[in-house]
């Protein structure tokens, strides 16, 4: 089976990017050659093969948890298997059910949005924040940060978005470096779409 999301607290608890970690997690089970039939692992019932962490059982300090707040790293647990330790003779069987179900999930990293944050001046800008909302739904997602090397990126589904980078702190002459909100369209035909961010001296939000 598949788990999702945070594993703090009992019961669903979705993150503001509850709809690409659902996604991921359902490439994954979609692929697999057991995980969604509910008799190959009669200890437990998950509908489609996947479940929400929390929802199945709570877990405080899970790595998971860590990397998506702090980084813009999005990961999911895999149960490849219904026997915690299975036997060496096993392993090429557990490789046959997963391994497209491993392909299909590596290549969902080239969904959403990507591009450089830079200056007026062309200059790469580490650890801009960059905010992005889904236009149709209202969603906005978690926040992330350019890398040392200016890069960002930022999974998504097809959609439409608008998206900025902005350097929060405020000059004492009352502006901060912001780019202005621009507006992204993904598709099923264009699955990932590369958008450059150039931040500008802007007055500060009052």
């Amino acid at each position: 089976m598949m788990i999702i999301g945070r594993k703090d607290k009992k019961g669903i608890h979705a993150t503001p990017d509850h709809d690409f970690f659902k996604h991921l997690a359902t490439v994954y089970a979609d692929n697999h050659l057991s995980m969604k039939n509910h008799s190959h692992c009669t200890r437990w019932y998950f509908k489609d093969g996947i479940t929400n962490g929390a929802e199945w059982y709570p877990l405080v300090g899970g790595m998971q948890d860590y990397n998506y707040i702090f980084s813009n790293g999005m990961e999911i647990t895999l149960e490849v298997s219904c026997c915690k330790y299975p036997k060496s003779y096993y392993l090429n069987h557990l490789w046959d059910e997963n391994k497209e179900s491993m392909f299909r999930y590596l290549e969902e990293v080239h969904k959403g949005v990507r591009g450089l944050v830079q200056d007026t001046d062309g200059n790469l800008i580490k650890n801009a924040q960059v905010l992005v909302d889904n236009i149709e739904t209202g969603t906005i997602y978690k926040s992330l940060k350019s890398s040392s090397f200016g890069e960002y990126w930022k999974l998504l589904l097809p959609g439409n978005y608008r998206l900025k980078a902005e350097i929060p702190s405020c000059s004492q002459d009352g502006t901060q470096k912001s780019s202005p909100w621009l507006q992204v369209s993904i598709t099923e035909e264009i699955p990932l779409v590369e958008q450059n961010l150039t931040l500008a001296d802007s007055a500060c939000p009052r």
